[in-house]
């Protein structure tokens, strides 16, 4: 039954061929497109990223009936291209490479995109100050950081280019052994009588060819996630009732622990961040994104931030199980900017014997590995933790910690984390941001500042004890 004929073998071969051509067609102008919308401002800068991924929102019918029009041997760029170097892409496999192409561009520009956004423009700076041009910074210092983002967006391309199926049959028709691919020949089967062995080969070679690139495209993800240091940079003012809150601090480092005494205005500050609270002014941008800018007017809404926010008391959904609890922002998450999957997550943080209980059947360390799981399959490009273990016992405490770590050292995930206990901000800080009574009192490198901090206080108890 699964042995495969010659004519799906060429199935198979054309396909493959379609999606490569089309993956190395689109790559270079998928590139010059997440430099030009990560990179620069200009005028109509909307527009274009608007017709950018008009694919992912029209119907692929509607792209490949403009394709005909515009490509077909009687449209203008057709006729054109045919007449002037005898390129004809009209019911050809070249113009099924073109559709899957144009269909799979979205797709490479938005992962391109996001590495291009993390990267820090002052290793780019730095390597001027050392004497290379503008060519030289782009291609030892930029692409190598942007590598993972264009590995995932051509896999995301090839992927899309291997299922196409509206715009390829619209624009070059199915046409054995020219543009039959394999889900075209699959819908020509299930047309004919005693072909449902046939379809249903081709669907598991589908599958398979599918997974491939998705499983490799997550890898890539995750190297891209872990390998670019995102900036977090705040200079806000806030005033809620008698309380002030005054915080200015930059931050590149893995974990960044704002500490302080209860109420000196940590969680304000990590409301902010993610936009559930609105400053009064000043400015805050994570991996150069404005989230809020006071004198330019600007304010990027909570759900935009693309945040993972653990609260102190977990809030997990009690109407869904710990499986669904865990999805949850993984379906408002784009396909495309997805870098984490359910598996990962569930080993990760061991919650294989936990999908299908309730949150009301969970201990507080449970609920708080849900939590953080939750955080992480939305997959944010930052995550915030306020004081994820300030109701737990001793015990769960450092239960919890030893995945924290975890998530630190494997994701490589941006994390600000609340909390006002010493021993937490030893274990998980790279950057330490001290907050009292709603202003910042010192940033720097945790080692450095939590020993001095250590060593005022030890000196305040001693003399408070003379």
């Amino acid at each position: 039954m699964f042995a495969l004929t010659p004519a799906e073998l060429e199935i198979i071969r054309l396909s493959l061929k379609i999606a490569f051509w089309s993956t190395l067609a689109s790559l270079p102008v998928a590139l010059a497109l997440a430099l030009l919308l990560g990179r620069r401002d200009f005028p109509g800068k909307t527009l274009v990223d608007g017709l950018v991924h008009l694919p992912l929102v029209l119907p692929p019918v509607v792209i490949g009936y403009f394709l005909l029009l515009a490509f077909g041997r009687r449209g203008p760029v057709g006729a054109f291209l045919e007449e002037q170097f005898g390129l004809v892409f009209a019911f050809r496999w070249t113009g099924a490479a073109l559709a899957c192409a144009l269909m799979g561009l979205p797709l490479a520009v938005r992962a391109i995109r996001q590495s291009v956004e993390a990267v820090d423009r002052r290793l780019e700076a730095a390597a001027t100050t050392l004497g290379a041009n503008r060519f030289w910074v782009f291609l030892t210092v930029t692409l190598p950081l942007i590598l993972p983002g264009i590995v995932n967006g051509a896999l995301l391309s090839f992927a899309r280019g291997l299922g196409e199926f509206g715009a390829t049959i619209t624009f070059v028709s199915n046409i054995p052994g020219e543009t039959q691919t394999i889900p075209l020949a699959i819908y020509g089967y299930t047309q004919v009588p005693g072909g449902d062995a046939q379809a249903l080969r081709l669907c598991a070679i589908a599958i398979v060819l599918a997974a491939a690139p998705d499983r490799l495209g997550t890898a890539a993800a995750f190297g891209a996630q872990a390998a670019c240091r995102m900036k977090i940079e705040t200079d806000i003012a806030l005033r809620a009732g008698a309380f002030t809150l005054e915080a200015r601090f930059e931050s590149e480092a893995g974990v960044t622990v704002l500490f302080g005494r209860s109420g000196s205005g940590k969680t304000t500050l990590l409301n902010a961040i993610a936009g559930l609270v609105r400053p009064d002014r000043g400015r805050i941008a994570v991996g150069g994104e404005i989230f809020f800018d006071s004198a330019a007017r600007t304010w990027l809404p909570p759900e935009k931030r693309r945040i993972g926010y653990v609260f102190q008391e977990g809030r997990l959904l009690p109407h869904l199980s710990v499986r669904h609890n865990l999805l949850y922002g993984r379906w408002f998450t784009p396909p495309a900017e997805r870098y984490v999957e359910l598996d990962r997550v569930v080993h990760l943080l061991d919650l294989d014997k936990l999908l299908e209980r309730r949150a009301h059947g969970l201990s507080g360390g449970e609920k708080q590995r849900v939590a953080i799981g939750r955080a992480l399959l939305a997959s944010p490009r930052l995550l915030l933790m306020d004081e994820p273990l300030a109701s737990l016992d001793a015990a769960r405490k450092g239960e919890i910690l030893h995945y924290i770590e975890r998530l630190r050292d494997e994701v490589g995930i941006p994390i600000v984390y609340v909390s006002h206990a010493i021993e937490e901000v030893t274990r998980l800080a790279d950057t330490l941001v001290l907050i009292s009574d709603g202003r910042v009192t010192g940033v720097g490198p945790a080692g450095e500042l939590a020993a001095r901090w250590t060593c005022v206080r030890s000196s305040v108890a001693t003399k408070a004890a003379r």
